[in-house]
């Protein structure tokens, strides 16, 4: 069967980095050229980041030209040669009596080159360039700041073995035109995006995917190699699972030069696992410490191991894969005596951990001993937070096929484990495996709660159809006097069912499951559909229940209750109360040790601040936000929604894009929660749309309208669709109309209504009833507090002065560059200024000083919230050629 490799059909997690080499793009086009040097182990994402920085220069005027060093058969200046030509540029080396008239000669070539067309060099793989062309980049570095001119060079550090290109490396490096991009492994959540792109329409199980994830260790090229191995296994079940030839042999490749015995302990080294001390391999296998200590250090010359500082030193390969490929080279019968040995080892020592013993009990086969071994083990590592290693150990005493019992504790807790590293489709897995393992010795509560644990993740995982099956499976299988359990099962799936927005049938399953009436999860389900309803009298009524319920399970739990009432009332509108709520919470959520809720709650109380117009608070929240670590994605999609609207209402574009990745975007569409998508797609859209990308907010705005299913949560994102969408989604955006004029007894949705209205009157052109809504929607926006949403629809309305006025009370960068708030006289200058003339022009052509001018240029700046002529200029420019903006909220 042929394999066809699967490929990502995107770059992803390289956002900085292509946004740094666009900047060095755009300098050089102003003669400020540079050299970039992009460092990272092989299949880093090098060449795919080059790939993409190539095709945003596709339609730009830049003539680029690129070449690739061999690792063998360079031709002097060849790499150089070969990129100057195809960027135009005929440079065959002249052959010149000294090395530097040669340099000179190639430079002067280029310059001139350079003076007619801004040009772009590629270099890739320069650790194994020759020296003519090491010796020119270098040489070029004199020259290149003041020419039009973009060098970009990739290197892998960890091959750089020739002392000569190391010291050019070094050098260039250094120098104060060059700058140095490292890339580093994705994170978890990159590489699961990666893989789903990747994977399209196809499937893999969570465990599948996490073993991806644990294996490729950020690596992009490794987790595609890996995905495509996967899926072949998948396609034909009578093939062994190996690592993918690719993987295999960029490693022996290198430990190839190994004489036998090096060979030797290399191997005994990868059995002895991913860390080890040289004393214990050397005293396990019966080797003297200064052989080993000589491989070690021939490894690590060959960039397949680290030594890792500590007492005594420690040894890991760098990669899991690396000591993989070498283990894999081995049979099992050679592995399972050594791993037997290695454990024998341990017990005897003193210097061991319990994780170790768990691997080799694990590896030896001794199964009584790794069930202790590892559930103790992944115990420790959830303490110590290291949620994935606790999944491992879990997952390694399982295989010992412990009872029912054991097996279904050891699930739930690898479940949990997988839950707060952010595995939520591989806790489901692990929860549903749970309860099945339960049925028949646990009680029908008991599996009921696993069931909702499920839901819970399949829910964060964008699953929820499965899940809503899986519970309806296990409510018709509970023998039917278990009411209670079976009502617990429907709870749960009413939450899913709300999530979509399909109140009726959550209302039906509700009343279905009345014998759960005193449980916390039945108060917070009617909560929720009181959310849906917009009905606040009922929602603080189920919430005082649910909290009252709450108060005698724990800390934790009431936390949760009083988070849950700030959020329902921030979705709400009702702002004030909810920021009461916040603000109470925050400390004790600190003190409780709970990241996720914590996020949330900055997060929540950012969305209020930015909507009163207080932007400056608000993004001090999401800074306090993103300084918590935190592997899950609820609360950093939450914070990315509030972090995006703020950054981009403040001009703040470093703000905006720390906060709102393409990964956690795509990961509020994978949940297909409504307030989650609700809330980020549309001010993340418009950022889009600010920042030149039109098209793709376009694209997010349709398949966000595609999506939602209510109002709920998703105003910002409906007026965003209508404002910014192409005409289908506009259409889908005023579709909601009815649905908000019926719940208009809030200010929200009847602000909300009739904003769209406005919108909706301007785009057939009937301007008097376009201002009609408008007012009524500023006014109702009043009454809420939401300055910022005020004023737009004071615009819409056709008002210039309290807009104006409103914007700069907020700091609304982007807006009161939008309206320009300057006087006719302001006007006057900045023109002039853009047109390139000096102060001393200005005031004669004007007929006042100098230094009324440079008055005027404060006030304009400051207005502006420019820093200098530059600035302004380009902005005069960019508003000549602008399109018409329409108006909408700051999100």
């Amino acid at each position: 069967m042929v394999t066809h490799a699967l490929v990502c059909p995107r770059l992803v997690g390289r956002q900085d980095e292509l946004a740094a080499l666009a900047e060095r793009r755009a300098a050089s086009a102003r003669a400020r050229g540079s050299l970039v040097l992009i460092e990272g182990e092989a299949g880093i994402g090098k060449s795919r980041l080059i790939k993409a920085f190539r095709e945003r220069l596709t339609h730009g005027r830049a003539r680029v030209g690129s070449s690739s060093c061999r690792e063998f058969g360079n031709a002097p200046y060849g790499p150089i040669a070969e990129a100057l030509s195809e960027a135009g540029t005929a440079a065959t080396p002249a052959h010149a009596p000294t090395q530097a008239e040669e340099l000179e000669w190639l430079r002067s070539r280029l310059a001139l080159s350079c003076q007619r067309r801004n040009r772009v060099l590629i270099l890739e793989d320069v650790q194994w360039a020759d020296e003519g062309t090491l010796s020119f980049l270098h040489y070029l570095l004199k020259h290149i700041g003041t020419m039009r001119l973009l060098v970009v060079a990739t290197s892998r550090p960890d091959e750089t073995t020739d002392p000569r290109v190391a010291r050019y490396l070094t050098r260039i490096a250094r120098d104060r035109v060059t700058f140095r991009l490292a890339l580093g492994p994705l994170t978890p959540l990159q590489v699961r995006h990666l893989l789903r792109l990747a994977l399209g329409e196809r499937r893999l199980s969570g465990a599948q995917v996490e073993e991806i994830v644990r294996q490729a260790e950020g690596n992009p090229f490794f987790a595609e190699e890996l995905l495509t191995n996967a899926i072949e296994c998948e396609r034909s079940p009578h093939v062994a699972r190996a690592l993918p030839k690719t993987i295999r042999s960029a490693v022996t490749e290198r430990i190839a030069a190994l004489d036998p015995l090096a060979t030797e302990i290399a191997t005994r080294a990868a059995v002895l696992g991913e860390r080890f001390e040289a004393a214990l391999l050397a005293r396990t296998f019966g080797y003297s410490l200064p052989d080993v200590l000589t491989v070690l250090r021939r490894l690590r010359d060959l960039g397949l191991m680290d030594e890792i500082p500590s007492h005594p030193p420690a040894y890991a390969f760098r990669h899991a894969l690396t000591r993989e490929a070498i283990y894999s080279s081995m049979l099992a019968a050679e592995v399972r005596p050594l791993h037997t040995e290695i454990l024998q080892s341990l017990e005897r020592g003193k210097r061991c951990t319990v994780r170790e013993l768990g691997y080799h009990a694990w590896a030896a086969g001794v199964g009584f001993k790794s069930l202790r071994y590892n559930e103790l083990a992944g115990d420790e590592a959830e303490a110590a937070h290291a949620h994935a290693d606790a999944v491992r150990c879990y997952e390694f005493a399982l295989s010992a096929e412990p009872d029912r019992v054991t097996r279904a504790r050891l699930l739930s807790k690898a479940a949990l484990s997988a839950s707060r590293d952010g595995m939520a489709e591989r806790a489901a897995e692990l929860y549903d495996a749970a309860a099945i393992a339960l049925k028949g010795h646990g009680t029908p509560q008991e599996i009921a709660e696993i069931y909702y644990a499920m839901g819970s993740q399949a829910r964060v995982a964008g699953n929820s159809r499965r899940a809503l099956a899986i519970l309806e499976r296990a409510a018709n299988e509970l023998p039917g006097h278990e009411e209670r359990a079976r009502a617990m099962l429907r709870i749960t799936s009413a939450l899913i069912l709300l999530d979509w927005g399909d109140t009726a049938a959550a209302k039906a399953a509700i009343v279905n499951a009345a014998a759960a009436s005193d449980l916390p999860i039945y108060q917070n389900a009617l909560g929720y559909a009181a959310l849906n309803a917009a009905d606040p009298a009922a929602f603080r009524n189920a919430n005082d229940a649910y909290r009252l319920l709450c108060a005698t399970l724990g800390t934790d739990h009431l936390l949760r209750a009083r988070f849950n009432r700030g959020f329902g009332l921030c979705i709400l509108g009702i702002d004030e109360e909810a920021l009461g709520e916040f603000d109470s919470i925050v400390p004790e959520l600190h003190g409780a040790h709970l990241p996720s809720l914590e996020i949330l709650a900055y997060a929540n109380a950012a969305i209020v601040h930015a909507r009163a117009g207080r932007l400056r608070v608000a993004r001090e929240l999401v800074e306090r936000g993103l300084a918590i670590p935190e592997p899950t994605t609820t609360g950093p999609i939450a914070l990315a929604a509030a972090g995006v609207w703020i950054g981009h209402a403040l001009c703040d574009d470093d703000l905006a894009t720390r906060a709102a990745s393409e990964e956690l975007v795509e990961a509020a569409f994978a949940s297909r929660i409504n307030t989650t998508l609700g809330r980020l797609a549309g001010p993340y859209a418009r950022w889009l749309d600010a920042t030149g990308r039109a098209k793709e907010a376009k694209s997010v705005l349709r398949r966000a309208v595609d999506a939602l299913h209510a109002p709920l949560g998703a105003t910002e994102t409906i007026l965003t669709a209508a404002e910014l969408g192409d005409a289908l989604t506009r259409r889908a955006a005023f579709a909601f109309i009815p649905t908000l004029e019926s719940i208009s007894h809030l200010q929200i949705y009847a602000a909300t209504a009739e904003h769209l209205r406005a919108l909706q009157a301007r785009a057939a052109n009937a301007i008097p009833r376009a201002y009609a809504h408008a007012a009524n929607a500023a006014r109702r926006y009043r009454a809420l507090g939401w300055s910022l949403h005020e004023a737009r629809s004071l615009e819409l309305a056709g008002e210039h002065a309290t807009p104006a006025q409103r914007y700069a009370a907020a700091e609304a960068v982007v807006d009161l560059r939008r309206i320009d708030p300057l006087s006719a006289r302001e006007r006057e200058i900045a023109a002039l200024v853009a047109a390139g003339a000096s102060n001393k022009v200005i005031a004669a052509d004007l007929s006042v000083s100098q230094r009324t001018i440079e008055k005027y240029l404060t006030s304009i700046y400051a207005k502006l919230r420019l820093r200098n002529r530059s600035e302004l200029a380009a902005l005069i420019v960019r508003a000549a050629t602008a399109r018409p903006r329409s108006s909408g909220p700051a999100a």
